[in-house]
């Protein structure tokens, strides 16, 4: 593919972004080497790990509420993602382009294995650069955020103290 081919699909990505979803086509490449052949309740708490270290706690909040609660951090709730393990794992892998989003691939944009772009295609909209992840990290944590977070609904004082301890000053906010 091309320069102008490879801008197009990034285009097409990051339209496809901003509506709340991934173009299939855009996560197929990296869904076929990315996407674990099943979740593991040992690689769930290895993701939680990584959750923790890479601080996407930041932007997502502790339990990845984002907007949804105060206070609010300034990233989108993963709670209510539409996104399946596999696109999870390529946004974590190679952030949003345009937003503030990062890549946790040391190599992205190097060559083409983000949504088809490079650096020189992606130029001015390539996103930030997070904490190096290794693929099995990256693995853990789509995995904890497509079952530990995603679909959880509300946040609840008792899954803040579980994840924070009891009688945590933050777990006031939450009912």
């Amino acid at each position: 593919m091309g320069p102008r081919g490879r801008l197009a699909a990034g285009v097409r990505f990051l339209l496809a972004g901003l509506c709340g979803g991934l173009l299939p086509s855009a996560s197929a490449a990296i869904a076929q080497e990315a996407s674990p052949a099943a979740v593991t309740p040992e690689m769930v708490t290895r993701g939680l790990a990584v959750w923790k270290k890479s601080d996407c706690v930041g932007c997502h909040g502790w339990a990845g509420h984002g907007r949804e609660t105060e206070p609010v951090p300034p990233a989108p709730s993963l709670r209510q993602t539409a996104l399946e393990i596999d696109q999870i794992r390529e946004v974590a892998q190679c952030g949003r382009p345009g937003t503030t989003m990062p890549s946790h691939d040391r190599l992205a944009y190097s060559d083409d294995r983000c949504y088809g772009m490079t650096r020189e295609v992606i130029g001015k909209m390539r996103p930030p650069i997070g904490n190096a992840l290794q693929p099995a990290d990256l693995d853990d944590l789509a995995a904890y955020i497509g079952t530990g977070i995603k679909g959880k609904g509300t946040v609840t004082r008792a899954e803040c103290e579980t994840y924070n301890g009891q009688g945590a000053a933050v777990c006031n906010y939450y009912p």
